[in-house]
């Protein structure tokens, strides 16, 4: 899956001059060294370091280790460890050195004095199977998770397995951005966990009916014929041979076997029915298994190169093997932890469902063993660890845990990430820079029954090779990790046109950013490139987007002026989509400096053709008393800007809506919260403008404004929130 996106984004930069909304170029093979490289590590300079993790075949950590005790092969050749540290419960117990001792010279050795202090977190909902109630718990406690327990270090991701590229984020420290994407979530359409039709099922029941459990087969199908009757409305009353009487139906269990009399008929009819119930059911959730390991699979392909340690918390209620089924997905699984075994990646399984009387206990830290025994179990007791077998297998296999059996989704998110801020850092110094794939082995010495978990390989590049080239452009446009050397920003509008809705970008760099030749130097040429993508919800394939160049004479002087006064803009020409939710993903290039910087934004367009629902236009920032869109949100300090949007919709009675305006810097701290009255539609009309104007902070920085608009008496039918990021420059 990840290679055709990046075929398809490749083919965005090498191809397309410029692409409105639905005009996709067909999907290109990428290049040999844009796609399958995703285990690699890319080198900085001409050093190279790698994360290792060491436990023992319980999964349990190891510490206590040295340089002394590793050895690295590159290409099956020993090379020196010139750097080495220990890090133990996100600190650094270790300084710079090989054997854990000060190493003066190795600032002349190593650019790697100090290891990447933080941890790439995914926050990962599995909301394709969760309950809404438990949606609910698991959406306040990602809230208080990024409010009181991130650290500065840490750069977190919220990612949906019901969306894909257009509702995933990239990893950030913005806790803004993560609490908005928290709020992007929404309750699934919960899919009933009772089998269709009329047949009283459980997944866990269809699950062992589909593995040929003849005791569970009976026990429904007694269930299923029982309600048959109650929904017939029968009369009749229960006779001593189990009969009921003017029923004419046996229930399942009485005299007589399948081939006897006609109740007995009916029996096997009932037991026939409830095979292909269960059939159907565990091939559905056999459905829900693939997209989420799906997900996974392409997460774990982008967090291979990220630095630091890199962990996995999936929240899910249901993530099932299968096992000894038609859709057994064991294999899958295992997949699965070899991809997250060569990207050094950890991944823990929080139980969504809560505290559960008959489930193993939230301190359960079970070898393979067990996990073998748990599954091939036949109690019924064990029907809820079943609802995490997968999860458990994914979990154990790349030295994480479950956490289960307990109410405390925060704490569960606390122990997960401080279980996995244990490992160490290696690193040497590369032979040469060939440009080529060196094989990378890590071993304990003299522990051959150690399991060592690192990345099988690097790239040795020369970066002066590979800078400037489309592969580049693509690849930060597609990870998940911003680009932030070329600090750019995006603001995505949706506003009326014409009767519909229209989609204005626009792409800023800020004047301070920009590497401007010096005036009188021989070349006065300021040169840049840009690529953007928009996706929608659900979608790994962009819906549309703009590749641009741009070069400026600065010898002209109004030119310099202008960039050296305003910063960079560019707004493409307005685009239009299908009602939805979108992300635009933009990435630029100084061609001067070779800086690369890349950013993204949400936005919605709504459905105006839901004449009952309430919905709104983006938030509009402007210079007070201006009304054309200048492409960037960034303003002088001190200045004053209005801020615009309509309701679509508008109630008649603007006292049945409230209207609040907040604003936050980027640290999330609320520097200003007011109600503003609603303003009603004009006469015959439901579409409402709605505004005020706001004094922008006097330090500069990143903020947002919050507009939240909800029903008087606060039952949800109707509940807005719209926003806007801008800049003090």
């Amino acid at each position: 899956m990840r290679k055709r996106i990046l075929a398809t984004l490749l083919a965005l930069v090498f191809i397309a001059p410029a692409l409105s909304a639905r005009q996709q170029p067909p999907p290109q093979q990428p290049p040999p060294d844009a796609a399958g490289q995703e285990e690699t590590v890319r080198i900085g300079a001409s050093a190279v370091h790698v994360d290792v993790i060491v436990t023992d075949k319980s999964g349990r950590r190891v510490t206590g280790l040295t340089a002394s005790d590793f050895q690295v092969l590159d290409e099956k050749q020993p090379v020196a460890i010139d750097y080495f540290a220990a890090i133990e419960g996100s600190r650094l117990s270790r300084p710079a050195g090989t054997g854990g001792q000060p190493d003066a010279d190795a600032a002349q050795r190593s650019t790697l004095l100090r290891p990447y202090p933080g941890r790439h977190i995914a926050l990962v909902v599995d909301d394709t199977t969760m309950t809404n109630d438990n949606f609910i718990r698991t959406r306040k406690a990602l809230t208080d998770y990024v409010n009181n327990r991130l650290g500065p270090s840490d750069m977190a991701a919220v990612i949906s397995v019901g969306g894909r590229m257009g509702t995933s984020q990239q990893f950030t420290n913005d806790k803004q951005r993560l609490l908005a994407a928290i709020n992007r979530l929404t309750a699934p359409t919960n899919r009933t966990q009772m089998a269709r039709g009329q047949i009283d099922m459980t997944y866990q029941e269809a699950q062992r009916i589909n593995a040929g459990d003849r005791t569970v087969l009976e026990a429904v199908a007694r269930r299923a014929s029982a309600s048959s009757l109650a929904n017939q409305g029968s009369s009749g009353t229960l006779a001593d041979n189990g009969r009921v009487g003017g029923g004419g139906m046996t229930p399942i269990g009485s005299a007589g076997g399948d081939d006897e009399g006609t109740g007995a008929s009916e029996a096997g009819l009932m037991r026939a029915r409830v095979r292909n119930a269960a059939q159907t059911r565990v091939q559905e959730i056999a459905a829900d298994t693939r997209n989420t390991a799906l997900a996974l699979s392409s997460l774990f392909k982008g967090m291979a190169d990220l630095p630091g340690r890199k962990v996995v918390l999936l929240l899910s209620e249901s993530f099932v093997t299968l096992g000894g089924t038609t859709e057994d997905q064991t294999n899958q699984m295992n997949q699965l932890i070899e991809q997250a075994r060569r990207g050094g990646i950890s991944v823990y399984a929080l139980d969504a469902g809560g505290l559960r009387t008959t489930s193993s206990q939230a301190s359960e830290q079970l070898t393979g063993v067990d996990i073998l025994a748990n599954n091939l179990a036949g109690s019924a007791t064990m029907s809820e660890f079943e609802k995490l077998s997968a999860a458990r297998m994914v979990a154990y296999g790349t030295g994480g845990s479950v956490i289960a059996n307990t109410n405390d989704i925060t704490g569960g998110l606390d122990r997960a990430v401080e279980d996995s801020s244990s490992y160490y850092v290696v690193g040497f110094r590369p032979a040469a820079l060939d440009n080529k794939f060196h094989r990378l082995a890590v071993t304990v010495k003299g522990k051959p029954d150690l399991i060592v978990r690192t990345r099988r390989g690097y790239l040795a590049v020369n970066q002066e090779t590979v800078r400037g080239t489309g592969a580049e452009l693509a690849a930060a446009l597609l990870s998940p990790v911003p680009v932030l050397d070329l600090p750019v920003e995006v603001v995505a509008r949706v506003v009326p046109a014409g009767g519909g809705q229209s989609v204005q970008l626009g792409f800023h760099v800020g004047r301070n950013y920009l590497s401007l030749p010096a005036e009188g130097s021989a070349d006065q040429t300021a040169a840049y490139e840009l690529v953007a993508a928009v996706f929608a919800a659900g979608k790994d394939e962009p819906e549309g987007g703009v590749k641009r160049s741009f070069a400026f004479d600065l010898s002209k002087p109004e030119e310099r002026q202008k960039l050296a006064a305003s910063g960079f803009t560019f707004v493409p020409q307005p685009m239009t989509f299908a009602p939805g939710q979108y992300q635009v993903r933009v990435v630029m290039r100084e061609k001067t400096s070779g800086a690369v910087g890349s950013s993204y934004q949400f936005f919605e367009v709504p459905n105006l053709a839901d004449r009952k629902a309430v919905s709104a236009s983006s938030l509009l920032l402007s210079e007070a008393g201006k009304t054309e869109f200048s492409g960037a949100n960034a303003f002088k300090p001190n200045s004053e800007i209005d801020i615009r949007y309509v309701l679509y919709n508008a109630p008649k009675d603007p006292n049945d809506v409230t209207q609040r305006v907040r604003l936050v810097d980027a640290k999330g701290t609320v520097m200003m919260e007011s109600p503003l009255a609603i303003a009603p539609p004009p006469a015959g009309q439901t579409v409402a403008p709605q505004g005020t104007r706001l004094k922008v902070p006097p330090r500069r920085g990143r903020y947002s404004i919050i507009f939240f608009v909800q029903d008087k008496d606060k039952k949800g039918k109707i509940d807005i929130e719209r926003r806007a990021d801008f800049v003090v420059e």
